[in-house]
């Protein structure tokens, strides 16, 4: 772990080259421990994902509920009971199961928290898509 906050698990910045010159990283992966990291609190523009490790399903929701965003969340697993419980306890404006973000132009989009309330008349959306799970789309839990 770089500073007992985040470590590298692939990836990283590219150190050789003419990218090496800018903010460019290969497809990355960061095992974080610390949920007040930039990386995992403020939007990335880039091909990075971060890993927080957790314990129980409680941890989880509290890890992903501490956000000042709240725009998108996605529930993986083979448990229809747990994917409805979870997905209900998240505070997100779309909450996707076993997929990840489906956007459509008539839709209404904006997160939970008040920086990113839709800008409409709508106050909160909250879509969840069951989808089922394929095959290198992630590990269902």
């Amino acid at each position: 772990m770089v500073g007992n906050q985040h470590s590298p698990v692939r990836g990283g910045p590219v150190m050789g080259g003419p990218l090496a010159k800018g903010a460019f990283f290969r497809p990355t992966m960061l095992e974080v421990t610390d949920n007040s990291l930039a990386i995992v609190q403020e939007e990335t523009f880039g091909p990075v994902l971060t890993i927080h490790r957790f314990d129980n399903e409680a941890k989880a929701i509290e890890l992903a509920n501490d956000s000042d965003y709240g725009l998108s969340a996605s529930v993986w697993t083979r448990d229809i009971n747990r994917a409805l419980r979870v997905a209900g306890a998240l505070e997100a404006g779309s909450v996707f199961v076993n997929d990840w973000t489906q956007v459509y132009d008539d839709t209404e989009e904006g997160g939970f928290n008040p920086l990113t309330l839709p800008h409409s008349s709508f106050h909160r959306g909250n879509l969840l898509a069951l989808a089922p799970s394929r095959p290198g789309t992630g590990p269902p839990a």
